[in-house]
């Protein structure tokens, strides 16, 4: 990966661990429409789609028409816009990563399947200024992962060839996404899902803590 000048994070499950968060907004949702809420670690494979897919997928089985499933979801961006910033985090690492990744000159960007004005408050609150050079969230212009449209767009924002970045995330969708982009993506095993499903997805390799991201671009 030495060829790499470019590194593109997920967001949830690989810069921020938002997963208790999350968890919550979504059962409060759930209970405002009278439905039972999730184990916290069953989010885990709920989220990674946005949100709307997300409500879909804690619903029971026969409340998930669409009409429900659009009441719940507004809900949830209600109570999640309230809530975001109790118990969400950088996971351990990730500081010191993105410091040592932009002092050796790498281009940073973050795309994520949360709405494009969201995802930009959310970084520009737990990430100092010029921290990432590009921040993508989904728009009209640009579809949820794993649809490549999102890193096209990184790259000619970045002023990059597709070949000269990496995605690190920790779902499937997002090795997906790589695979689909047609670049390398790095498994984080310290997020939502686990090292089976992101090599069944696709990943060039598999990574358990951030800062051994370096390690397999070949900086100290």
């Amino acid at each position: 990966m030495k060829h790499i000048r470019g590194i593109v994070f997920d967001l949830d499950g690989t810069l921020l661990d938002t997963l208790e968060t999350l968890a919550a907004a979504h059962n409060e949702a759930l209970a405002r429409h009278g439905h039972p809420p999730r184990p916290v670690d069953a989010y885990r494979y709920y989220i990674g789609n946005g949100a709307r897919k997300c409500v879909e997928r804690s619903l029971p089985q026969d409340a998930r028409d669409d009409a429900t499933i659009d009441a719940v979801t507004a809900s949830f961006k209600v109570i999640y816009d309230d809530a975001w910033r109790q118990g969400t985090q950088p996971y351990e690492g990730i500081p010191e990563l993105v410091t040592r990744l932009r002092e050796r000159g790498y281009a940073l960007a973050v795309l994520s399947n949360k709405d494009h004005p969201f995802t930009e408050k959310i970084i520009e609150h737990f990430f100092d200024d010029g921290t990432f050079d590009a921040v993508q969230g989904h728009s009209d212009a640009v579809p949820h992962k794993p649809s490549p449209v999102g890193i096209r767009h990184i790259a000619d924002t970045l002023d990059l060839p597709l070949s000269a970045l990496t995605l690190v995330g920790d779902t499937r969708v997002d090795m997906e996404t790589a695979v689909a982009a047609g670049i390398d993506g790095v498994g984080a095993t310290w997020g939502f899902r686990d090292a089976a499903e992101l090599t069944e997805a696709g990943a060039t390799c598999l990574i358990d803590h951030p800062v051994a991201l370096c390690s397999q671009l070949g900086i100290s």
